[in-house]
């Protein structure tokens, strides 16, 4: 899927990682809609019943794709990677996500990674949607970005990065909105 990137936006792709939004949303109620999902110590896919309820609580402005639930615990990284299916090129893959804190993030951090290395071997897990996703060993990768949740983000999802709940003690929540919109409109709407 190809997006057509105005000229204030194309930067986010290209020489930033993160756009800082600035929006009120209910936590609380997002928070209630997620109740039932199971516990893990990372990520759950939401299902289909889940996203309308929360496109509901957000006022229905713009059509959910899918929405990534992070129930981090203290002290949980996750592996470096890029949300990217794999196996199949045709598979939705959207360049960036809309991170909404909803408990504990302040101490969530995330990076981005560039490749330190001319070794093109690439390792995989199985994502929360069930498909391989590309992953690199830290010793591969320099940190070249990074940002806490202390707030709603664009961020980019289409290159080198992980997330860390560098609590010692609170388990950290939020979502990751993802979209078939361009930037652009996703931006409009919410920022």
């Amino acid at each position: 899927m190809k997006y057509l990137l105005g000229p204030v936006y194309a930067d986010l792709l290209n020489n930033q990682n993160y756009i800082p939004l600035s929006f009120d949303y209910d936590k609380s109620s997002i928070l209630q809609a997620l109740e039932n999902i199971p516990e893990t110590n990372l990520v759950t896919s939401c299902n289909r019943s889940i996203i309308t309820k929360i496109s509901t609580i957000l006022g229905n402005k713009i059509q959910i794709h899918t929405i990534l639930y992070f129930r981090m615990a203290p002290t949980v990284r996750s592996i470096i990677h890029i949300d990217k299916n794999s196996e199949d090129p045709k598979a939705f893959q959207t360049p960036f996500g809309l991170n909404l804190p909803l408990a504990n993030c302040d101490p969530i951090l995330m990076r981005w990674y560039s490749k330190n290395t001319l070794d093109t071997s690439i390792e995989s897990f199985v994502g929360p949607n069930g498909s391989n996703t590309p992953s690199i060993s830290e010793d591969k990768v320099t940190c070249i970005d990074k940002i806490n949740y202390t707030g709603p983000l664009i961020v980019k999802i289409n290159d080198w990065h992980s997330v860390e709940n560098q609590s010692t003690t609170s388990v950290a929540q939020f979502i990751s909105l993802r979209f078939s919109a361009p930037i652009e409109q996703v931006i409009n709407i919410f920022g």
